[in-house]
């Protein structure tokens, strides 16, 4: 879609606006980075975040709940306050011990479409992508194809690649979870891949609210590919898709694959360094407003 300049213009002065009023710790306290201790090694965090990421979908106080729920059980493990030293736990566990502990540990355990099973296959892949690779950021980077969107399917597919139970099918009427490739959408499937995506906000951005963590986890490779301006897409959630409608600013009526990408490439007019920067306060807007709406 393309928009006249007035009103990309005065949208980019909003947007500023907002980014400068919001773009502050203090409003973390209702969005799932918050929750997460930016103290532990990068290493850590990689891994911890990308837990929290599969698991922010519905209300932030049970995304809150659920997620300390999940940190409090492994930390019977010997794994620290927030996560910290999962890294190491993961890495220097061999899998046959790794998988009783963990079955044991998160017996019961349920996030809304997530239960126990969804943590221990992603913990699984966790461990042996860690014995390989050492980090998802070495994973993302490790020849990573010219486009973007090849680069997120790729991704997905070699996390795929080391689940442990991926041939196993649920023959169950039982509801058994969403399964790990929940963590890790991919844009092969129209998904909009919307926590996949605000994960990797994450790695990638750095100011007051976005860590920047893989610009120290892998500064090396982080620079190279320029993820920020190239490799980023903007997470669509439903306070993303309202406002992207309220302002006219993409043809498709439905969040999707396709409108994540016509939005990213309005974002790329709007500021062609960053173009995701707004995300966090046009959500802040609509989470502050849905509430303030809400009896």
């Amino acid at each position: 879609m393309t928009l006249p300049s007035k009103q990309l213009n005065s949208l980019r002065r909003k947007l500023e606006q907002s980014y400068e009023a919001s773009a502050r710790e203090e409003f973390l306290t209702r969005d799932p980075l918050g929750q997460l201790d930016r103290h532990i090694s990068p290493s850590d965090f990689e891994f911890v975040s990308f837990i929290m990421a599969g698991l922010s979908y519905g209300r932030v106080e049970q995304i809150q709940k659920s997620f300390h729920a999940l940190m409090l059980r492994l930390e019977k493990a010997g794994i620290g306050p927030q996560g910290k030293d999962l890294h190491r736990f993961l890495i220097e566990t061999n899998e046959t011990t790794l998988r009783k502990e963990l079955r044991l540990l998160l017996k019961g355990w349920v996030h809304r479409l997530n239960t126990e099973r969804d943590i221990e296959d992603l913990l699984l892949i966790l461990s042996r992508l860690g014995k390989e690779n050492e980090s998802l950021a070495n994973v993302f980077f490790k020849k990573i194809p010219q486009g973007p969107e090849e680069a997120l399917a790729l991704f997905s597919k070699k996390l795929s690649a080391l689940n442990p139970n991926k041939t196993i099918k649920n023959k169950s009427k039982e509801w058994r979870g969403t399964g790990p490739q929940w963590f890790y959408s991919s844009p092969t499937d129209g998904s909009t891949c919307k926590r996949l995506l605000m994960w990797l906000r994450w790695m990638c951005r750095q100011d007051a609210i976005d860590p920047g963590t893989w610009r120290v986890l892998a500064p090396k490779e982080f620079k190279k590919f320029s993820p920020q301006q190239n490799y980023l897409f903007w997470p669509v959630d439903t306070h993303i898709l309202k406002w992207a409608q309220k302002e006219n600013l993409v043809s498709r009526k439905t969040a999707s694959w396709a409108f994540a990408k016509e939005l990213t490439a309005i974002g790329k007019i709007l500021c062609p360094e960053d173009p995701i920067k707004y995300d966090f306060s046009i959500c802040h807007s609509g989470i502050t407003s849905f509430r303030t709406k809400t009896p």
